[in-house]
């Protein structure tokens, strides 16, 4: 049951990833998996093994994401979250396996379907309760305190899923690892090399350790539109500079 979409006017090619939203229901999280190449999926096997890895669907492939695609992607999953927020609901459980997404890169957040389905190892049973532990902020696991501001924590996750093509966070990790890591508050987030340095900035903030220091989804929005819109300026650069050279 989506919550909540936000629609950009800005046109995307359709092509892009018409036949990976066809794959498993057509959620960010095989999206992003199938835009990996061959050499990517069988990397990323190689460091993490086989089992931690989501595999692409049988024959289905989609182009890769440009920058501008990408940054489109997290601001529409930050105006979705807005609208949730300003409704005061709290989420719990924002991950790319919880978006659903359309050919015009339309982005819809979902409810969780939590321990059920092909995403069940995502999740780890702590305290009685099933939990998306490595999404989630340290008052969340620790202390069961789920607001706005977790909300805003995993958000930035999910951006971050977006620039890795779906890594499982912390992969190299157990879920006991990455819990303890909580506990001790030495649990660092590394930065993608294809994040643009202001993306990677905010994200740092919505990942601070005190909620207090996390910003409203309402000033993510406006950075985020601001990031966009020079991703935008830079990639229409590019194109303008490769037509001449050709």
């Amino acid at each position: 049951m989506p919550l909540q979409s936000c629609t950009f006017t800005r046109a995307v090619d359709s092509n892009t990833c018409e036949a990976a939203v066809n794959c498993l229901k057509g959620d960010l999280k095989n999206f992003l998996i199938a835009t990996r190449t061959e050499q990517e999926n069988e990397e990323y096997k190689s460091r993490v093994g086989k089992i931690q890895v989501a595999t692409k669907c049988s024959g289905r492939s989609a182009k890769e994401l440009a920058a501008a695609h990408r940054a489109l992607l997290a601001a529409r999953l930050a105006h979705a979250a807005q609208r949730l927020a300003a409704a005061r609901h709290t989420h719990r459980d924002i991950a790319a396996r919880n978006c659903v997404i359309t050919s015009s890169l339309t982005l819809k957040l979902s409810f969780p379907a939590l321990s059920r389905g092909p995403d069940s190892q995502e999740y780890f049973k702590h305290h009685d309760q099933v939990i998306p532990l490595r999404w989630l902020p340290a008052e969340a696991v620790l202390e069961g305190e789920y607001s706005t501001k977790s909300d805003v924590y995993m958000f930035a996750v999910t951006v971050w899923e977006i620039y890795t093509k779906a890594e499982l966070p912390f992969c190299k990790l157990n879920d006991n690892s990455v819990l303890e890591r909580l506990k001790a508050g030495t649990l660092e987030w590394p930065v993608p090399a294809s994040m643009p340095d202001s993306l990677a900035t905010l994200l740092k903030r919505c990942w601070s350790k005190s909620p207090a220091d996390r910003p409203q989804f309402s000033e993510i929005c406006e950075e985020l539109t601001t990031i966009l819109q020079s991703v935008t300026a830079e990639n229409g650069t590019d194109e303008a500079e490769d037509k001449e050279d050709a």
